[in-house]
């Protein structure tokens, strides 16, 4: 199974600028898309499915033009399961998942700390504090 994850910073204008036709070429099996900043009803669906992609998940953010996530895939999936349970991560769109047979697929965002350097103005690290990595091994159990 060939999966790609791309992170479209919108995608509306991703579209705008060729998606569609890249996706085509690329053919994944199943891609996951990350920022789409878009509710499902303003993503021309048809044209995703014309390119070769009848099964779309879309889980976006509360907060229009803002996150969200969605996964298209050329097989019908077992099971879709949207969000994590975690309501102050969920109202965001920040993971969907697609269960199939062998394996399961998730298209998600993960939270991580900016820190901007005082001396280097023109970089941007970033960082995971060790409280939030403690919630996240509390969430996930890692």
């Amino acid at each position: 199974m060939k999966i790609i994850s791309y992170n479209v910073n919108g995608i509306r204008a991703a579209i705008s600028k060729g998606l569609l036709e890249w996706l085509q070429q690329a053919n994944p099996d199943v891609i996951c898309f990350q920022e789409i900043k878009a509710q499902a009803d303003q993503v021309p669906t048809l044209d995703i499915e014309l390119a070769g992609y009848p099964y779309h998940y879309w889980f976006p953010a509360t907060k229009k033009g803002y996150s969200g996530v969605a996964i298209l895939s050329k097989t019908k999936p077992n099971n879709i399961v949207f969000g994590t349970g975690i309501e102050h991560m969920d109202f965001e769109g920040r993971n969907i998942r697609v269960d199939f047979d062998d394996v399961s697929v998730m298209s998600c965002i993960c939270l991580l700390e900016p820190i901007r350097s005082a001396w280097i103005t023109s970089s941007c690290s970033w960082m995971i504090s060790k409280t939030t990595l403690m919630k996240l091994r509390r969430m996930f159990l890692i």
